[in-house]
């Protein structure tokens, strides 16, 4: 398991309750405060040869701003979102548009 520049960014934004804006590929852009930051897995048996360990942000959705394209977006303002490798967004700034990660 690799603790990434990605996490890092999430865990500080999470000790100053720094408001984000997390951008994805399918162009869901939304308004965030990083609740926390924590191990977890995939779900699968630990022998299983896909099973795999990875660090997760949890994020609260304080305002969308774009939906995805077409998707549904089953969340609401006070609810969580993760960002991991399963879930990895294209772009996370400040909100002075500082950008903070830029997967690109």
């Amino acid at each position: 398991m690799e603790w990434t520049k990605l996490m890092s960014i999430l865990l500080d934004c999470c000790k100053t309750q720094s408001a984000l804006y997390v951008l994805w590929e399918n162009n869901l852009y939304l308004k965030v405060i990083v609740d926390t930051v924590f191990e977890t897995d995939n779900g699968l048996d630990m022998d299983d040869e896909e099973y795999q360990e990875f660090y997760m942000g949890l994020l609260e959705i304080q305002k969308i701003i774009n939906y995805p394209t077409n998707e549904t977006f089953d969340r609401n303002v006070g609810e969580c979102i993760e960002i991991s490798i399963m879930n990895e967004p294209v772009r996370i700034e400040l909100e002075d548009h500082t950008i903070l990660w830029n997967k690109l």
